[in-house]
């Protein structure tokens, strides 16, 4: 696990702003790393897990001079480096990134990219041909992001470190407001990130930059594409096979003594964990839970982490600041609480069922046809509710055909693509899974990323029934979700109270569109107070009201948070500044790859 950051081009942004930038990915790692060549400035903060633990990247190729970044572990690199070679070969004390280095310097580079397994995502500088790739898997697991302004590309692990970098040549302000609009009312965006002009690669996707030095110019085009999701012939399956590939899949993620698993109580997870005992009987689950007085009905080997009022309040603004994007939930913060507990006890990799439902067809609303996705149909059911609550129409003109489809769709596959191409990555696997993790210096793994195999575009051959029947066989119980599910409302009315003073309302009229934006949020909160003292409504409709006014609190305060804690800013230059200092390089007599710390 890593983060990085880098540009290629004539961009030439100042001191202050790379140091503020840094700030965004630093947390993603303890090692500090930077190489700068002709064209291409690229920092990195590394979480090791394997090779030489002390070393930083990027790494770069000492025949080549090629740069590599890695983000996430590759669980066939060996096999697919041995494959180039006429001979076998084994180098000592390696990283993932060494041998990932060493494979996308080999001609056939482009070919290994569709072979590669695991949870990733990477950038790749070819300096003799002046390109740049940048690849994530399948699932979107690791966020990366792309802008490309005049005739430099920047990328990085975050979006905002992206739109910090850039901001000095900006005129106005990097919040996308139609992106920003678009989550209040899907809870999702389609291509565009929350900061304007800024990319995720999308899911399953090498992209191709090619930088041109004579005219400064860019080209770009899409290298590879995985076609997991078009698959009509899936690879035929039985619950036998489904369970025997989850078990290679977790054998290969396990770290001896340092892994646990995120349980919820729900079948995917509690799989995943039965699978991992039976490799290592020690290995711990932690449950997130919040209320005190229910009795938990954990399975063995479950640690539940009871989540508090306060503790919610007093991380949140940290967790906002590092997520730079709106929250639908606390649930990804609840994470974050209990991979503190379980790095406290010695931990370090976490394995997560993230991923099951949309492989195996999980969600219900997979088998209703409608004109829309029905998650987005509820929300503007939510967004209607909320007008209501206010007095007046809110955002009634937002509309993304991204999210829709001309007719009724007889094909749940329009709502599991969408599902893949934009829940999964965006909100799923950043928000909670990558984010929360990484905060608390916690790699997470995700085993059932390896069933892709077993995905059908057309119709589910192997539904979750599989992996039903499977938890009932093995423990003659019903799965039973304890963990996970922290709505905004746990924060309080009062906080909430608190938080919509501090807001800058001229951003939320711009944002809801209205004249009086201090008004209308005053307006929901003083109803749903009422609605608590009158004990009228119920869970789900006082989390309508407090997810919306998160949204707008979120949108309207994310620079004042930063600025809050510039301190943070501080620690991270000082880290960046020491690496600088060394300009020391680092080989490694087995290979041909050295790593430069600059």
């Amino acid at each position: 696990m890593c983060g990085f950051l880098g540009y290629v081009g004539k961009l030439t942004p100042s001191s202050d702003i790379i140091t503020k930038a840094l700030s965004y990915i630093a947390y993603r790692g303890d090692i500090y790393g930077a190489i700068h060549q002709p064209s291409v400035h690229i920092w990195c903060t590394r979480l090791a897990r394997t090779g030489n633990l002390e070393r930083p990247q990027p790494v770069v190729n000492q025949k080549t001079r090629a740069i590599t970044c890695l983000n996430g572990e590759l669980y066939n690199i060996h096999q697919l480096i041995n494959k180039t070679q006429s001979t076998l070969v084994h180098y000592r004390d390696i990283s993932d990134t060494e041998y990932l280095s060493l494979l996308l310097s080999h001609p056939s580079a482009a070919t290994s990219l569709s072979q590669l397994q695991g949870e990733f995502s990477f950038c790749h500088w070819n300096q003799a041909k002046q390109q740049l790739w940048l690849a994530r898997d399948s699932f979107g697991s690791k966020p990366l992001f792309y802008k490309i302004l005049e005739n430099s590309i920047i990328f990085g692990s975050s979006d905002k470190a992206v739109a910090v970098l850039t901001e000095q040549h900006e005129q106005s302000s990097s919040i996308n407001i139609t992106a920003a609009q678009t989550f209040l009312v899907y809870g999702i965006t389609p291509e565009e990130t929350l900061e304007k002009n800024i990319f995720p690669v999308p899911a399953g996707q090498t992209i191709e930059f090619n930088y041109f030095t004579t005219n400064q110019s860019i080209t770009k085009h899409i290298l590879f594409e995985s076609n997991s999701l078009d698959l009509t012939e899936p690879k035929k399956t039985n619950e036998k096979s489904v369970i025997n590939t989850l078990h290679t899949s977790v054998h290969k993620r396990i770290i001896p003594q340092k892994t646990w698993v995120a349980a919820s109580g729900g079948v995917d997870s509690s799989i995943i964990h039965h699978l991992a005992m039976s490799i290592d009987n020690s290995i711990p689950g932690y449950c997130a839970v919040w209320h005190r007085d229910k009795p938990l009905q954990l399975h063995s080997n479950v640690i539940p982490v009871l989540i508090s009022p306060e503790s919610l309040q007093q991380n949140i603004n940290h967790f906002l600041m590092l997520s730079n994007r709106p929250i639908t939930s606390l649930s990804g913060l609840a994470i974050y609480l209990t991979a503190l507990h379980a790095k406290k006890d010695g931990f370090d990799t976490v394995l997560s069922g993230e991923g099951a439902d949309e492989i195996f067809w999980g969600y219900p609303h997979y088998f209703v046809s409608s004109k829309s996705h029905p998650f987005f149909i509820q929300r503007q059911k939510d967004l209607k509710f909320i007008s209501e609550i206010a007095g007046i129409d809110i955002l009634t003109n937002v509309n993304s055909t991204a999210f829709s489809t001309s007719t009724q769709s007889p094909n749940p596959f329009d709502w599991n693509k969408i599902d893949f191409k934009y829940r999964l990555p965006g909100h799923l696997c950043r928000m909670n899974n990558d984010l929360p993790y990484l905060m608390a210096s916690i790699e997470s793994r995700l085993p059932y990323i390896d069933c892709l195999q077993y995905f059908s575009a057309k119709r589910p051959l192997t539904n979750k029934k599989v992996l039903f029947d499977y938890f009932y066989q093995i423990s003659g119980l019903k799965p039973t979700k304890h963990g996970i599910c922290f709505g905004c409302q746990l924060l309080g009315i009062k906080w909430f109270k608190q938080q919509i003073e501090q807001i800058n309302y001229a951003t939320a009229a711009e944002l809801l569109q209205i004249t009086n934006p201090k008004k209308l949020l005053h307006t929901l909160v003083s109803n749903w107070a009422l609605l608590e003292e009158l004990s009228l409504g119920n869970y789900y409709t006082h989390e309508i009201i407090a997810r919306f006014l998160m949204g707008i609190i979120c949108f309207c305060k994310l620079p004042d948070i930063f600025l809050a804690i510039n301190d943070l800013n501080t620690f991270w230059r000082e880290q960046f500044t020491t690496i600088s200092e060394q300009e020391a390089m680092l080989c490694d007599s087995h290979t041909d790859v050295t790593i430069t710390q600059c």
